[in-house]
């Protein structure tokens, strides 16, 4: 016995279906409609980030626009198709991942690079392959160029969702290890003798905003590492600090997590802000970590040695991490704690130093 085939969307739209193939087709939708809105929602709740360069509220907007830009190409290119659900996957995870690659190519340029290479690739194997096939038919030249069209871009909307699913798919697993989105690409998290402001002054020098700014992520990255291994040195840390760009939460533009020892700068607060800003919070969040230490050190104590006068600090911190007033909060209860005051007054000496150093050195040469 034959196959009752599925109906056409467009049989629908004109009005050619009874009643049971009604049914049908409206279940269909409903299905479509659900896959579509709940990767949209868990998309917007664990991916979504602005456009560099573009507000948060246009940044929606634009999501909203190529989302449903997705649908209606998805729809003309499969209109004479019968639909199935991979059909829905693909229309609806093309568009993410346009905005996917747009709002992270900054960020992850280099990863971003790879897998349009990749598409590419594919593609292009595919369209000689597609090119071999259709010379051969029988057909008129209109009818083999509709047909090369036509294929071309069906197996170009799977390739491209398959491989833009696999990039969010790696996004996805970096959030929930706390991972960040990108990290230092040369530069390793150590704790060594040898992290000195001499010792790295090459490095260092693309702190100037003419070099900075045509500096990649990565190499950016690079740099904030090479600071926080010199600030591990300094401070005397028991452990390596790694840099990251991810998520923070409490709104805040950088923050300290002293479960995993890393240091996080928002994406959008990594793209915008001056060298000078991004070098002064590597060395707040640096001092954060320092202050954990010291409340280790402080609990390890016996109790006969814990007033002493250099573990006074260390009470402070810890109860003001205990109960800690984040941004989301009253800002003037965050920005008066004892532990967030000595942070900001050790980033902006120890960011005056490294300026001045690097100065130095430029202008003639000495360490």
């Amino acid at each position: 016995m034959k196959a009752q085939e599925k109906p056409k969307i467009s049989d629908l739209m004109m009005g050619k279906l009874d009643r049971e193939d009604m049914e049908k087709k409206i279940d269909y939708l409903y299905m479509h409609a659900s896959i579509f809105l709940s990767m949209s929602i868990l998309y917007l709740l664990f991916l979504f980030r602005p456009v560099p360069s573009v507000s948060r509220s246009l940044s929606y907007l634009l999501f909203a626009a190529i989302e449903v830009l997705s649908l209606l190409c998805g729809y003309l290119l499969h209109r004479d198709a019968r639909t199935n659900s991979l059909t829905v996957w693909c229309n609806t995870l093309f568009g993410l991942g346009v905005y996917t690659f747009l709002c992270y190519a900054q960020l992850r340029k280099t990863s971003v690079t790879h897998y349009l290479i990749v598409i590419g690739a594919v593609m292009g194997i595919y369209a000689l392959l597609l090119s071999v096939f259709v010379l051969r038919s029988r057909k008129s030249f209109r009818e083999k160029l509709r047909l090369w069209l036509d294929l071309f871009l069906k197996v170009g909307q799977l390739v491209f969702s398959a491989c833009s699913s696999m990039f969010m798919l790696v996004l996805v697993v970096l959030i929930f290890l706390g991972r960040g989105f990108v990290s230092a690409d040369r530069v390793r998290p150590v704790v060594s003798q040898d992290a000195t402001i001499v010792n790295n002054m090459d490095m260092l020098c693309n702190l100037q905003e003419s070099v900075w700014e045509k500096l990649p992520t990565e190499e950016r990255l690079d740099v904030l590492q090479t600071i926080a291994n010199i600030e591990c040195r300094y401070l005397g840390l028991s452990h390596e600090l790694h840099v990251a760009v991810g998520d923070v939460d409490d709104g805040a533009v950088g923050g300290y997590d002293d479960s995993h020892y890393q240091i996080k700068i928002t994406p959008e607060y990594f793209t915008r802000a001056k060298p000078f800003s991004l070098v002064n919070a590597v060395c707040h969040e640096s001092y954060h970590a320092y202050q954990y230490d010291l409340i280790r050190l402080y609990d390890l104590a016996p109790d006969d040695l814990r007033d002493l006068r250099v573990f006074r600090k260390a009470q402070a911190y810890e109860d003001e991490f205990r109960f800690y007033d984040s941004t989301d909060g009253d800002e003037t209860l965050y920005y008066t704690q004892e532990c967030e005051t000595d942070a900001r007054d050790y980033a902006s000496t120890a960011t005056e130093e490294y300026y001045n150093r690097i100065k130095k050195y430029v202008e003639t040469g000495e360490l």
